[in-house]
């Protein structure tokens, strides 16, 4: 994962906002977009919008020629992405479905913020397509 996509927090130093992501000594960035997920771990649903616009903020600044929905795609495939995995392989431990149940509260905020229906799964597609059948 590139840097330039998430606000990251300057090793050995304490966060400037309490958004930025990382731990504070040992950064890689290879585990970026771990440490995306597990930011939203430890901040509350009130605080899901305000976090993703503090990383588009700076996505958006950091890539002139991007856009926010190229980013809130990225955002999504990490979700989704670690979501999955979880779901996967750590089903029944607890801490996982308090986790996988976050990641669905915030991909489920996310929806607020989607022009685009990026954030509608194909389940409720299927219901959509069904009941345009009927």
């Amino acid at each position: 994962m590139d840097e330039r996509y998430f606000k990251l927090r300057k090793t050995l130093r304490e966060r400037k906002n309490r958004f930025d992501i990382g731990p504070f000594f040992n950064m890689n960035p290879i585990h970026i977009s771990g440490y995306f997920v597990m930011r939203i771990f430890n901040i509350t649903e009130q605080e899901y919008i305000p976090f993703y616009q503090h990383h588009k903020k700076y996505y958006l600044a950091c890539n002139p020629d991007g856009n926010e929905e190229t980013f809130l795609a990225i955002v999504l495939e990490i979700v989704d992405k670690d979501r999955k995995s979880r779901e996967t392989l750590y089903y029944y431990n607890t801490r996982s479905k308090t986790r996988i149940h976050k990641l669905t509260r915030f991909r489920e905020v996310l929806k607020e913020v989607d022009k685009w229906g990026l954030t509608v799964t194909n389940e409720e597609r299927l219901r959509q397509s069904v009941s345009y059948v009927q």
